[in-house]
Formats: structure tokens, C-alpha cells, sequence
């Protein structure tokens, strides 16, 4: 059964008490999910109030995005396409500035600070959803990373890598579970472009640059290493031991590709 889009949309507008789309807005997006139209044409559509409205702030058309990003994984390519469809989109004229939308304005500060909350709210197991959409937010930027669209992923999905295999969370395997799930988002869906960054020493961490005193290593084989000893953790959750599997053999392909 495909999901119901519009039963979840206005029941999540409804429950909203900021950031808040126009019911044009959320319509154009309904239609757009539901194959009713295009990118293309949705783009137009789903940007027409602030192209209209010098009141209506840009974060209302992002935050709807990026909240049915997290709660439809299935969506990702969908919302990257019409992401893409507004970059075409002629410039105007907005709170008396000209506004291109190439750059698509304030997205990316949006879904950083969105992405920062999620994380806290996931490891502090602040609600029960907290990490299944902090997990689909990192899924959401790994493949927007690779599709060229915003250059959020390479950071964001280093400091996942980093802190998720190169720093040592002791016996916490809850937390170490949810870090894992969330940077494998990265090697699955860029794995490309986190090989080129694994050739950078920036964001190391300490289990790291520990291990290249001793040996002479690559971070991406130390990664593959990180993997394969929490593949093989009895104690760790069954769910995250599998992915880890699954990005390990994606990472070898990865690997075979680039050399």
C-alpha cells in the first residue's frame, strides 16, 4: 500500500505551531508526491506564495520539505529532483533584494540547524521517532551529496564517520548502534564522494590517529576495520549489525571502483 501522504500532511500542518506552508504550498508538494505532476511543475507551484508574498518567509517551503524527508525515505529522490526544479527557476525580486534560487537561499543553514537538532534529540532519546527520522535526515543529505546538490553531505557525513568509528564511546553500544546506522546513510548512498573525503585527516578522531602512530593506514581501511569489529559485536543491536555488513561490501565496491 503506498503511503498516505495526504492523511500525514494535514495531520502534521495541523499539529505545526511554527513554520507553517500555506495550504497552496502543501497542495503543489501533495500533488507533486503523488505523481500528479511534475518537477518541473511543482516547482512553480510550490514557490509561487513567496514569489507572490514578501511576508512569507523561505523557511516555511524548506521545513515542509525536510519534515517529509524524514518521515518518507521513499520521497528522497522525489524532494531532490523539485530541489533540483527550483534551482532552474528565474530570479526575483524578495524583501526588496534580487533572490536567485540557484543557491537554493537558506536551505542549507535550515537543514544544518534541522540536522543538529535531530541529533541531539536522537541521542538524548528525547521521543520515540527521534532517531528513525535523525537516521532518514543522513539519508536524505548522503543522497542529496551525491547528486551534486548541496555541499552539506561531505562535512556532514565526515563528523558522522568520525565520531561514529574513530572515537571511543566505551560500553554505550545504544549510542553506538544509533552513530553507526547514521554514518553508514553516507557510505550507501555516497560512498564515492566519502572515499575521496577519507583521504583528508580532518574532523580525525582519536582512535585514528592513534592507530596511523602504530601503522601506516588509510582511514577508509580503518573504517572497513571499525565495521567489521562491530559486524562481529554479539552485544551490539542485530539491525546495526547488518548495515554495518552491507556497507562494508559497498565500501569494497567503492573502493575497487576509484582505483
Amino acid at each position: 500500500m503506498p503511503p498516505d501522504y495526504d492523511t500525514w500532511m494535514h495531520r502534521h500542518c495541523d499539529e505545526a505551531d511554527d513554520h507553517i506552508a500555506s495550504p497552496e504550498e502543501i497542495q503543489a508538494l501533495l500533488d507533486y508526491v503523488n505523481g500528479r505532476t511534475t518537477a518541473d511543475e511543482a516547482a512553480i507551484k510550490y514557490t509561487e506564495t513567496v514569489v507572490n508574498s514578501n511576508e512569507h518567509e523561505l523557511v516555511y517551503i524548506w521545513a515542509l520539505l525536510h519534515d517529509v524527508s524524514q518521515e518518507f525515505p521513499q520521497t528522497h529522490e522525489d524532494i531532490i529532483r523539485l530541489l533540483k526544479a527550483i534551482q532552474n527557476l528565474p530570479s526575483i525580486e524578495h524583501n526588496g533584494e534580487v533572490m536567485s534560487w540557484k543557491d537554493l537561499p537558506d536551505f542549507h543553514f535550515n537543514l544544518r540547524e534541522y540536522t543538529d537538532g535531530l541529533r541531539y534529540a536522537a541521542l538524548q532519546d528525547q521521543y520515540p521517532d527521534a532517531p528513525r527520522y535523525f537516521i532518514n535526515t543522513s539519508a536524505f543529505i548522503a543522497r542529496a551529496n551525491h547528486r551534486h546538490l548541496i555541499d552539506l553531505g561531505a562535512t556532514n557525513g565526515l563528523l558522522s564517520c568520525s565520531e561514529a568509528f574513530e572515537t571511543d564511546h566505551g560500553d554505550e553500544k545504544k549510542k553506538q548502534a544509533l552513530l553507526l546506522l547514521e554514518a553508514t546513510q553516507y557510505l550507501l548512498l555516497s560512498g564515492p564522494e566519502m572515499y575521496q573525503e577519507s583521504e583528508t585527516d580532518k574532523y580525525a578522531g582519536s582512535l585514528l590517529q592513534e592507530r596511523k602512530e602504530a601503522v601506516a593506514i588509510s582511514r577508509w581501511a580503518f573504517w572497513q576495520q571499525r565495521l567489521s569489529d562491530m559486524a562481529n559485536d554479539d552485544l551490539m543491536d542485530e539491525d546495526a549489525r547488518t548495515v554495518a555488513k552491507q556497507a562494508m561490501n559497498t565500501m569494497v565496491q567503492v573502493a575497487a571502483g576509484a582505483g
